[in-house]
């Protein structure tokens, strides 16, 4: 079965067989999917996010069209090379990686976390899966650059390939603890979901649109050393806000996508300097 026939039969799989509130059979429910549809073995923290498969596998999928007709501009006689990827963030469960490279053999990453705990996890989950190879896991530093860190800038000038292939991202969405309280207090509907995420997962200064546009600012440095750079994001309202900043810093070749899996919406953004659009 392709992955997008895994995407909507997980769908079907989750909404009937329990409640999303129950949390430990989320866990048990997500670990069981991933290890029966991607063979991924994964072990997920009481205290760190669950990770809804379905939203990550679209991103994946997207990542893999992006990918795809930006290699429909080259010529046809180009061999395939491999392909690596800068997860931020990857989380304890790593889940963007992990699922990756067993969706595409070619792929390779980096994968940041600023959590011990979550970077402890996700070395063991990459290991357990014997991705080690394939799979890089850094710790980055919470005071420090995104994304700057990752790149030799020293010699940008003397090797002009880009490094990268592509960033994501599922950045923190809230500002504050207070933010946290507030968006459950205004949402209109019961929650389909438990966010059982710590605050270093949940919460960053400025919320996700000031972490994506910090992104943005990191990216004119390190420019087509990347690609693509990609980021998710929570809020309509974030999407608006790095439009904004792209428009700003005249980067015009940029798109945007919407995620739709029953009652979760998220956005994603994509940004390049080089020429293929």
């Amino acid at each position: 079965m392709s992955l997008r026939g895994l995407l909507a039969l997980s769908c079907i799989c989750i909404s009937a067989t329990l409640s999303v509130l129950r949390l430990n059979q989320c866990r048990r429910l997500t670990e069981a999917l991933l290890f029966r549809d991607f063979h991924v073995s994964l072990e997920i923290p009481n205290d760190r996010l669950c990770p809804p498969v379905r939203v990550r596998l679209n991103y994946i999928l997207w990542l893999e069209d992006i990918l795809q007709a930006a290699r429909l501009a080259e010529p046809l006689d180009t061999p395939p090379e491999a392909v690596t990827g800068i997860d931020v963030g990857t989380g304890a469960s790593a889940i963007y990686p992990l699922l990756g490279c067993r969706s595409n053999p070619s792929w390779n990453f980096v994968a940041t976390d600023v959590d011990e705990k979550s970077l402890h996890h996700a070395r063991l989950n990459v290991q357990q899966n014997c991705l080690q190879e394939r799979i890089s896991v850094i710790a980055s530093d919470p005071a420090g650059p995104i994304l700057l860190h990752l790149f030799n800038l020293e010699n940008r000038i003397r090797d002009p390939r880009a490094k990268y292939d592509f960033t994501m991202c599922n950045p923190p969405f809230y500002s504050s603890r207070e933010d946290v309280l507030h968006s459950a207090e205004v949402k209109e509907s019961e929650p389909t979901a438990v966010c059982t995420g710590a605050d270093v997962e949940m919460i960053t200064p400025g919320g996700e649109a000031n972490f994506v546009c910090t992104m943005v600012r990191e990216s004119l440095e390190t420019r087509a050393q990347c690609r693509w750079y990609t980021s998710m994001l929570g809020k309509l309202a974030s999407l608006t806000d790095v439009v904004a900043l792209l428009r700003a810093e005249t980067i015009d070749n940029y798109a945007c996508t919407e995620f739709v899996q029953g009652q979760t919406r998220r956005w994603a953004i994509a940004w390049s300097f080089g020429d293929v659009r």
